[in-house]
C-alpha cells in the first residue's frame, strides 16, 4: 500500500524567549498556519502561545499527555513553559486524510480520532525521549481534525532540564519520524515487514537446500545443467582458499573469498529463476516501505539496492558453508570409491576416467606413477559436474597411488604364487616320469632274466 510520507515538523524555544534559528521545520509549520492570527504565532517565540492555539484552535480536540485519567491544565502548564529554565520542543505530526482512512480500514484504530493519536503518543514519546537523551520528560498533545491532513501539535520538556541545546541532529530527526511512522503506519508496515522476512528467510530456505543431496546443488530447485555447473564451478574455486578446520566465518576469510562468495550470490539473485523472484519481490517491498518515508525517487532506488545488498548479505555465509562441505563431500565419495573399488559410485565420467588411470598406473614404476596420478586426477575433474578444489584433487592423488601400489604388490605377489604352483606341478610331474622309467626299466630287467632261466 502507497502510503504518503507522514510530515513531522520539529522546532524548539529557548529561555527567556530567545527565537531559534529558523529551520525547515519552522518553514513547514509557518505554511501549514495560514491565517494571520496563525502567522503572528509562528513569529512569535512564546511557547505559552503555542500551547493556547493547540488547545484552543477550532477543531482542536483537547490537551492530552501521559496520564490517560488526566488531561494537562492549560493554565498551569503555560505557566512551567513560560519560566522554564530549559529548552521547549514544539512537535507537529500530521498524514493525509486518504491515507487515514487507508489505515482505518487494515485497523480497529483511526487517525481520525483522537484515541488513536493519544495511543501513539504515549507510546511513541518515551522513545523520543531515549533517543534526545531526554530525563523526566514531560509533553501534552493535541489533536486538530482538519480537513485533509489529521494531525498533533505536541510540546515536550524536561522537568528538570538536562540538556541545554535545543537543536536536534539530522540523525536524532530522522529516528524520531521513524518511531512515529512505526507506530502510526503499523497496520501497513507490520503485514509489509512480516512478508520481507518471509521471502528473506524463504531465499535463505533455498539457498540451504542447495546441499541436499549427495552432491548437493539442489534436490529442491529446478537447476538447469548449466547453472548447475556453473553454480558448482563458481563455489569449487573458493574451496582452496577455506581452512580445513576451524570456525568457518565469511567475516574472517580473505578479501577475494569474500568478493567471489558476494559476487556468486549476486548471480544467484540475477540469474536461477526461484532467487530471482523472490529477490525481486524483496525489494518490490523495500520500495514500497521506502514510500513511507520519502517522496524521492532516489531515496526509492537507495532501497532497492540496500535491500539486495541485505540479501547478498545473508546468503553468502550459508553459500561459504556449502563450497567446503561440497568440496569435502565429493571429494571423500571419490577415494572410498577407489579403496572399495566401486567404480560404479558418484559421478560415472570421474570413476570411470579414474579407473582406466589406475589399471594403466599398475604397470608403472613409482616415479611413473606419481606423474600419471596428477594427469588422471585433472583428466576425471574435468569430466565432473562437481569439480573439487586442488586441495581436494591432490588427496585423491595420494589415494590413487596407494591402490595402484597395492594392486601391483597383488599383481606380482599372484604371478609369484603362480609360478611357485607350477613349478611344483612339473617337480610333481617328473617324480611320476621318474617312476614310469624305473618300473620300465625293472620291466627291462625282469624280461631279461625270464630269458635267462627259459634257456
Amino acid at each position: 500500500m502507497a502510503l504518503r510520507p507522514l510530515y513531522m515538523g520539529l522546532h524548539f524555544y529557548l529561555p527567556h524567549g530567545t527565537a531559534s534559528s529558523p529551520h525547515a521545520g519552522a518553514v513547514a509549520h509557518a505554511r501549514y498556519m495560514v491565517s494571520p492570527k496563525k502567522e503572528e504565532l509562528v513569529r512569535l517565540s512564546d511557547p505559552g502561545i503555542h500551547a493556547r492555539y493547540m488547545a484552543e484552535r477550532p477543531g482542536s480536540a483537547g490537551l492530552f499527555g501521559p496520564d490517560p485519567e488526566q488531561e494537562p491544565d492549560l493554565s498551569q502548564m503555560v505557566e512551567i513553559i513560560q519560566h522554564h529554565p530549559g529548552p521547549v520542543w514544539r512537535l507537529i505530526v500530521s498524514v493525509t486524510e486518504e491515507d487515514a482512512r487507508v489505515l482505518a480500514e487494515h485497523s480497529l484504530d483511526s487517525l481520525l480520532q483522537r484515541r488513536s493519536w493519544e495511543q501513539a503518543c504515549r507510546l511513541v514519546m518515551p522513545q523520543i525521549g531515549a533517543e534526545l537523551g531526554l530525563a523526566d520528560l514531560e509533553w501534552a498533545a493535541a489533536m486538530h481534525r482538519k480537513e485533509g491532513h489529521p494531525h498533533i501539535h505536541l510540546l515536550f520538556w524536561e522537568s528538570t532540564p538536562r540538556r541545554a541545546i535545543g537543536q536536534v541532529s539530522s540523525g536524532e530527526r530522522r529516528q524520531m519520524r521513524r518511531l512515529w511512522m512505526r507506530e502510526l503506519y503499523r497496520p501497513i508496515r507490520g503485514p509489509l515487514q512480516a512478508e520481507k522476512h518471509q521471502v528473506r528467510e524463504s531465499l535463505r530456505t533455498a539457498v540451504k537446500g542447495l546441499g541436499e543431496g549427495s552432491w548437493g546443488l539442489g534436490s529442491a530447485l529446478t537447476l538447469s545443467p548449466i547453472d548447475r555447473r556453473e553454480l558448482a564451478g563458481r563455489l569449487m574455486t573458493l574451496a582452496p582458499h577455506l581452512p580445513d578446520y576451524g570456525r568457518l566465518a565469511l567475516a574472517y576469510m580473505p578479501a577475494t573469498v569474500k568478493q567471489e562468495v558476494r559476487q556468486t550470490a549476486l548471480w544467484m539473485l540475477h540469474t536461477i529463476p526461484e532467487f530471482r523472484d523472490l529477490a525481486v519481490r524483496y525489494q518490490d517491498l523495500a520500495e514500497e516501505m521506502a514510500q513511507h518515508q520519502s517522496d524521492s525517487q532516489a531515496s526509492h532506488t537507495s532501497a532497492r539496492l540496500h535491500a539486495l545488498e541485505d540479501l547478498v548479505d545473508r546468503i553468502s555465509p550459508i553459500l561459504l558453508r556449502h563450497a567446503a562441505d561440497w568440496d569435502r563431500a565429493q571429494g571423500r565419495i571419490i577415494r572410498e570409491a577407489l579403496m572399495q573399488g566401486d567404480f560404479s559410485a558418484g559421478d560415472t565420467p570421474v570413476m570411470a576416467t579414474l579407473h582406466h588411470g589406475l589399471r594403466q598406473m599398475v604397470h608403472q614404476n613409482p616415479d611413473q606413477r606419481q606423474e600419471s596420478a596428477h594427469r588422471v586426477v585433472q583428466a576425471a575433474m574435468e569430466a565432473s559436474e562437481g569439480p573439487v578444489s586442488a586441495r581436494e584433487q591432490a588427496r585423491i592423488e595420494e589415494v590413487l597411488i596407494s591402490v595402484a601400489s597395492r594392486a601391483r604388490a597383488n599383481l606380482v605377489d599372484g604371478v609369484a604364487d603362480m609360478a611357485q604352483g607350477l613349478f611344483h606341478g612339473l617337480l610333481n610331474e617328473m617324480a611320476e616320469w621318474e617312476q614310469v622309467v624305473r618300473f620300465i626299466r625293472e620291466d627291462r630287467l625282469r624280461r631279461r632274466q625270464r630269458e635267462v632261466m627259459g634257456r
